[in-house]
């Protein structure tokens, strides 16, 4: 299974609202499964699955081979069942009742990587089970993430999702990406700068600021980094990038971590 190691972007998928809607995960968690590519590394040991929104990693799964493996009360098993790498996460909900999620990876004949879903519900001696299938490709350069952030940022976005935002309430930095704000933004390309205004969920303009980009790394201030907009502010790193109309907004501040997601809005204010 030495091919599926790189990064994977997303062509194709059968049957996905209905498994998510089944699933009855949080919609964080519904976009990642959707919009974010899938990064894998696979030894003989050890299989590491990390979801990709451009640079940034948001979120990651490492497992060990034929062992069992328990969190939050789900039970964990990967192994190599032919040609597929096959994960199996089990909860039990009681004695007569138990979920199975099942992931399983293989490539097929054309070079693509399918990933499988199924969740099998089992009470007492009937199972039920939902299944959808992605199919993705290879990620060869930076071409294959399309048009320039300077361009698609451009717009308004309002918040549809997050990891970790409460939190950031609470930090200087970070807390304008926090609930109940719209971002605005704009590209003024005689000073090849981006401009950003904060607003209110009424249209008030509640802060304003812009950043002229450079392609150089700074140790503070705005630049361009593999097709992100990479903002850093003293000991916090903010990280934007724009993939299908949706806007994802890492943010890293000593060990906290956290992710927005923003959709564009089709009508202005």
């Amino acid at each position: 299974m030495d091919r599926i190691n790189g990064e994977w972007k997303l062509i194709s998928h059968k049957g996905t609202e209905k498994y998510l809607k089944k699933k009855e995960d949080d919609d964080f968690n519904d976009i990642i499964f959707m919009y974010s590519n899938q990064l894998f590394k696979c030894d003989k040991k050890y299989l590491t699955q990390t979801q990709m929104i451009g640079t940034q990693k948001v979120s990651e799964q490492k497992t060990a081979f034929n062992l069992k493996s328990e969190h939050k009360g789900i039970v964990t098993t990967t192994c190599l069942n032919y040609n597929k790498l096959r994960t199996v996460n089990t909860r039990r909900i009681d004695e007569t009742e138990k979920v199975d999620d099942v992931e399983e990876r293989y490539m097929d004949a054309d070079g693509h990587l399918v990933i499988v879903n199924q969740l099998y519900y089992k009470f007492e001696h009937r199972y039920t089970v939902l299944e959808c299938a992605r199919v993705y490709e290879k990620v060869k350069s930076d071409s294959d993430r399309k048009e320039s952030i300077k361009d698609g940022v451009v717009g308004m976005w309002n918040l549809i999702a997050g990891r970790g935002i409460d939190e950031s309430r609470q930090m200087d930095n970070l807390g304008k990406w926090a609930t109940g704000y719209l971002l605005k933004f704009s590209h003024a390309q005689i000073f090849n700068e981006i401009q950003m205004q904060h607003m209110d969920i009424e249209g008030n303009v509640l802060k304003f600021n812009f950043a002229v980009i450079t392609e150089e790394p700074k140790y503070t201030g705005t630049f361009l980094f593999d097709n992100s907009l990479v903002t850093v502010d003293g000991e916090a790193r903010i990280v934007i990038n724009v993939k299908d109309d949706k806007l994802f907004v890492t943010c890293r501040k000593n060990e906290h971590f956290s992710v927005a997601v923003y959709q564009k809005r089709s009508l202005l204010l």
